[in-house]
């Protein structure tokens, strides 16, 4: 549902852009009406003024002039009396317009790769210089002319089967020609430099291992895989929308425009960091942000979540070191002002609380759960106890919606492989000292037990870790005590390590093998000949979990499978087992379960 996740998010986008952007229009043109009638009517009454001393002056005798020090008092007067006119004007017809926060940012989409970023601004300038007749859903036009399947083909990804099916093969494919149709003829400056930087390497669509890879890797991963970007993008309305009306806010869209100028912020979390380290302008523009969109939050997990989570902490934070790019601080909104609280009129200190997040992500880990958590609650100062630095109470919370399946299969009875699966639980006392207890569980009572003497009678076992932090950790371990026997393989080793330790694994020179789940979601190698597959913790994709255990090595008498689990680990191991099996597992008082599967039930 890719296409149409993109679509609804795009729209309301721009829905919430049009919106805005219609109400400060509005209050401009309601302002400037003001000024301009102000102005007519302080140019009348001096004109007014005028001629009454005109007159005055043509009714005194000729050769009689008078006082200069009379003549010095009415004009005091009648200039006093034009200014106290005005400043009942001034008082009567001035409005209060609260409508702006520090910056004119009002939108961030936090992607996890350029490829991702080129179909989002292509989807938002189809919808915005749409016209009537076209057909804007695209995987309808995919599905109706190429069939689903293809449509991810290495030679044919979504925008290439789009313009087919709306050009025909024969047309013409440079940029003038894609510019024409998602624009309707209109301008959007750096379309093609844009379209440049974020399309994808034509080297890498005729490879011939990128056909064999799983449909799911070859949708996240065709085109540019780049994950450091930032950019900006003003939004402009078509004249047709406006009418073509003068003064209607009617521009060009315009992409690589400054953080300052922009509707939108499309980065990865990984670019916007860098973009704060490099130039404090951003901060003005994140302190504005109405609207944080992340997609494919899956995916940014297996990146570093640390960046999304140090970049989500600076939004909204009121910009302290800079006054560049500032809106007019008398239409700021009232609760971007307002620091301070009072028992009557309770606010947030922070304006968290008015932004909308929206997260999407294929499947449900911890980390993204408490990352959502901490961008829709916020606490509120309690002034009751105005000495106590650390009273806080909660008054309300921004409201959530977590929308996820009620009940899950699993994917155990999609396992192929006769194969017995063993599922062993360990202890943990406390969510902060489980991965301790993990450890010590492991390589203190597990291994020696149950894996070593396999590996000693050169059994090929891997051990599979999800955490990168528990591969460093298990990686100076066996470092020191196992170094002759084990291998480790993370996304960080190169073509050359990669290729040195899938060699020596296959020639029995070191028959245990340490690998993350990062390596295989980038690389998705996986060695052949292996008997036995250790879990160290339940993978945070659940397909991982059929697909590896079918590569098994069937005809071994050695061949099993080991997952280790704790209760702290409840969403991936209902993906795993299921829900009723997963609520056995949890509850039940034994330690160690085991299922054989034959393809068809457990």
């Amino acid at each position: 549902n890719a296409f149409s996740r993109r679509e609804l998010s795009a729209l309301h986008m721009l829905n919430h852009w049009i919106k805005t952007k219609t109400l400060l229009t509005a209050h401009n043109e309601v302002l400037n009406r003001r000024r301009k009638e102000r102005r007519e009517k302080a140019a009348a009454k001096r004109k007014e003024q005028r001629a009454k001393a005109a007159e005055e002056k043509a009714k005194q005798p000729e050769g009689k002039e008078q006082p200069k020090g009379k003549a010095a008092k009415q004009k005091g007067i009648a200039a006093s009396a034009i200014a106290s006119d005005d400043e009942d004007a001034d008082d009567d017809e001035d409005v209060d317009f609260r409508d702006q926060s520090f910056g004119k940012t009002r939108m961030m989409l936090l992607l996890p790769m350029r490829n991702t970023a080129l179909e989002y601004v292509e989807t938002l300038l189809r919808i915005l210089y749409a016209k009537e007749e076209d057909d804007l859903h695209v995987s309808q036009v995919l599905a109706h002319t190429m069939g689903a399947e293809a449509a991810w083909h290495v030679d044919n990804d979504p925008y290439r089967l789009y313009r087919k099916a709306q050009q025909g093969p024969h047309a013409s494919h440079n940029t003038a020609t894609r510019c024409e149709y998602f624009t309707n003829g209109k301008h959007v400056r750096k379309l093609d430099t844009f379209r440049g930087d974020f399309s994808e390497i034509e080297e890498s669509l005729t490879l011939r291992t990128f056909r064999k890879r799983p449909e799911e890797f070859r949708q996240s991963f065709y085109g540019n895989m780049d994950d450091c970007f930032c950019f900006g993008m003003r939004l402009g309305l078509p004249s047709s929308a406006t009418g073509g009306a003068k003064g209607t806010g009617a521009q060009h869209t315009a992409l690589y425009s400054h953080v300052l100028q922009s509707d939108i912020i499309i980065c990865s979390p990984l670019g916007l960091r860098k973009r704060l380290g490099k130039a404090g302008d951003v901060l003005v523009s994140l302190s504005s942000i109405e609207m944080a969109v992340v997609d494919q939050a899956d995916v940014l997990v297996m990146q570093n979540w640390e960046h999304l989570v140090e970049v989500t902490k600076m939004l909204n934070e009121r910009p302290r070191e800079t006054t560049e790019g500032l809106a007019q601080i008398s239409r700021l909104f009232e609760w971007a002002m307002r620091s301070e609280i009072t028992n009557t009129n309770p606010m947030p200190v922070t304006p968290c609380g008015r932004r909308q997040n929206i997260v999407m992500t294929a499947l449900n880990h911890s980390s993204i759960q408490s990352t959502f958590r901490g961008l829709c609650e916020f606490d509120v100062r309690d002034t009751t106890d105005v000495e106590d630095e650390d009273a806080y109470a909660t008054l309300y919370k921004a409201a959530s919606f977590v929308i996820a399946p009620a009940k899950q299969a699993g994917v155990i009875p999609k396992v192929t492989l006769p194969v017995r699966q063993h599922f062993l639980r360990y202890d943990a006392s406390s969510i902060a000292n489980a991965d301790d207890e993990r450890f010590e569980y492991f390589t203190q009572s597990l291994f020696p037990a149950r894996i070593q003497s396999l590996i000693d009678r050169e059994v090929r076992t891997i051990l599979f870790v999800p955490s990168y932090f528990d591969f460093v950790r298990l990686r100076n371990h066996y470092f020191n005590e196992h170094r002759e026997l084990t291998a480790f393989l993370s996304e960080y080793s190169t073509e050359k390590q990669q290729r040195q330790v899938l060699g020596q694994f296959t020639d029995m020179e070191r028959p245990f093998l340490i690998m993350t789940e990062r390596f295989y979601f980038f690389k998705r190698y996986f060695v052949r000949l292996a008997e036995q597959l250790v879990f160290y913790s339940p993978p945070i994709h659940p397909s991982y979990y059929s697909i590896l255990i079918s590569k098994l090595n069937a005809e071994s008498p050695n061949t099993s499978v080991i997952l280790i689990y704790g209760k702290y680990d409840t969403h991936e191991l209902v993906r795993i087992a299921g829900t009723e099996r997963a609520k056995q597992l949890l509850e039940r008082a034994a330690n160690s379960f085991a299922f054989v599967t034959n393809g068809t039930s457990v």
